[in-house]
């Protein structure tokens, strides 16, 4: 899977199709319900396009929800999406690149960061049990 990196306009339209759709609750709203998805106010240019910014916005709002889209923001331009990508970073290199993307609050960005591995975690627990569930016998 290539990393899509976000411009600052494709960051303008993601701050632009959240206030359209101020009354949506990004955090728990199924992307992957076509139903829902067509009633978002996503403009019919690059619709498409907007879906995957707002996947992948919607990625990183699950590891701290309170975060803001600066911050989000910031962390989407530099081609991470998801808590997966995340964790694969290092922990001190995370640290020593993005704590002042968190205002050079460490104690924020340390959070962010054990957020992500513990999401990641729980991916690869459901992973490898779905795999087990499929390999028994009976």
């Amino acid at each position: 899977m290539t990393l899509e990196k976000w411009t600052n306009t494709d960051l303008s339209t993601l701050k632009k199709l959240l206030n359209q759709n101020s009354e949506i609750d990004f955090l728990n709203l199924s992307l992957n319900d076509e139903n829902l998805v067509d009633k978002l106010k996503l403009g019919n240019k690059n619709k498409e396009k907007n879906i995957r910014l707002l996947f992948a916005y919607q990625r990183l709002l699950k590891i701290a929800p309170k975060t803001d889209l600066k911050i989000l923001g910031y962390l989407l331009k530099d081609g991470l999406q998801s808590a997966l990508h995340i964790a694969a970073i290092p922990q001190q290199q995370f640290l020593k690149k993005y704590t002042d993307t968190f205002e050079g609050d460490i104690a924020k960005a340390i959070q962010f960061y054990e957020n992500a591995k513990a999401i990641k975690t729980k991916v690869l627990l459901k992973y490898m049990n779905q795999q087990q569930k499929d390999k028994v016998p009976f």
